[in-house]
C-alpha cells in the first residue's frame, strides 16, 4: 500500500519526541512556583516537511516507502512550529532527543501492539 500524503508534501511541522515533551511537563510541575500561570512551548529545532520525514523513517527502517501525494489540503498552515526558548532559558530544558532516535525508539512500540510488515 502506498502512503497517501493529503499535502504536496511540503508542509513544515516541528517534530519533538513525547519522551521530551513528558521531561518538559515534569520540570514545568517541579518548579510550580516559577511557572504557574506561565506557558510554555517544548519543541525541537526539527523542522521538517513531511517528504523530510518519510524519507528519514524510510532511512531508520531501512525500508523504501511508497508514497503518493494527494495534494488535496486546503486551508491548513503552510509552515507550523514552536520556539521553546523560554523553556530552555526559564526551566533550563532542550530535547535529548534527534527525529532518528524518536523514530528508533518508537518503532519497537509500534510493533508490539500493531501488526507490521
Amino acid at each position: 500500500e502506498k502512503l497517501q500524503i493529503r499535502s504536496n508534501g511540503k508542509f513544515i511541522r516541528d517534530y519533538v519526541f513525547m519522551d521530551d515533551v513528558v521531561e518538559g511537563y515534569l520540570k514545568i510541575a517541579e518548579q510550580i512556583n516559577i511557572t504557574k500561570g506561565e506557558v510554555f512551548n517544548l519543541s525541537t529545532k526539527n523542522k521538517l516537511n513531511v517528504l523530510e520525514v518519510v524519507d528519514k523513517i524510510s532511512k531508520v527502517i531501512n525500508k523504501k516507502i511508497d508514497i503518493e501525494i494527494l495534494d488535496i489540503v486546503k486551508n491548513e498552515i503552510k509552515d507550523q512550529y514552536l520556539s521553546s526558548e523560554k523553556a530552555k532559558k526559564i526551566l533550563k530544558w532542550e530535547t535529548k532527543y534527534s527525529f532518528e532516535q524518536g523514530i528508533k525508539k518508537t518503532i519497537p512500540w509500534y510493533e508490539e501492539h500493531f501488526k507490521v510488515n
